[in-house]
């Protein structure tokens, strides 16, 4: 589905399966937008909790984007090569929400992750005396880099491939809701907005229940 249809379903649920026109626009598309976004963050991290590394990845590569000729710039006062993202991401533990790095001319090079610890490591050496790679890390709204080839240090542009925020898609953009949580999705939404408590945490509440019955 396209974001639009995401909104728009999301809309019929509002309106509980039928058309009420004193709903009619009460909701505007973006307030909507970012119920799912906070919905979406949520879900995301219980799917994270469960460990199943193949399936993670196969989900997390399902709901990413790629933008192309993302400009390598370079920060004189911390004497660092760096790229703004070019969308906000979905917060995910590990920088998983950034799935991939490469140069434009070489998409078969993939930049590898940094760890904070790790990152620290490198600021005191000459890491082009150790290793070839190129390394990035995620600082807050742009992507650092750690080790750039001489020929991308001037003009340079990535590839990157993530997970954006919901609300930073185009309504035209594709997009997978995570499998088992369409309904999820509806009713959580619809309780933020209408006050009314979502039909399936009428059991004592026990909204970890709910999380077990949509990952079985």
């Amino acid at each position: 589905m396209t974001k639009r249809q995401i909104i728009q379903l999301i809309e019929h649920g509002l309106h509980g399966g039928n058309f009420n026109p004193d709903l009619k626009g009460k909701f505007h598309p973006n307030i909507i937008a970012f119920h799912i976004q906070a919905t979406l963050d949520d879900i995301f991290i219980e799917i994270f909790k469960s460990n199943n590394v193949q399936k993670i990845a196969a989900d997390l590569d399902l709901w990413s984007k790629t933008y192309k000729n993302v400009p390598i710039l370079y920060d004189s006062d911390l004497d660092l090569f760096y790229s703004n993202m070019p969308a906000k991401i979905v917060q995910l533990p590990k920088q998983r929400a950034i799935r991939r790095i490469s140069p434009m001319q070489s998409p078969g090079i993939t930049f590898k992750p940094l760890s904070d610890n790790a990152k620290s490591v490198m600021s005191r050496l000459d890491v082009a005396k150790y290793d070839t790679d190129t390394w990035f890390s995620f600082d807050f709204d742009r992507i650092e880099f750690a080790n750039v080839p001489v020929d991308m240090q001037t003009d340079g542009v990535v590839l990157i491939r993530m997970i954006p925020a919901f609300t930073e898609l185009a309504d035209t953009d594709t997009y997978s809701i995570p499998s088992g949580f369409n309904d999820f999705l509806i009713e959580t939404i619809k309780s933020k907005l209408l006050g009314t408590p979502p039909e399936k945490q009428s059991d004592n509440n026990n909204s970890k229940r709910i999380w077990q019955g949509r990952q079985s």
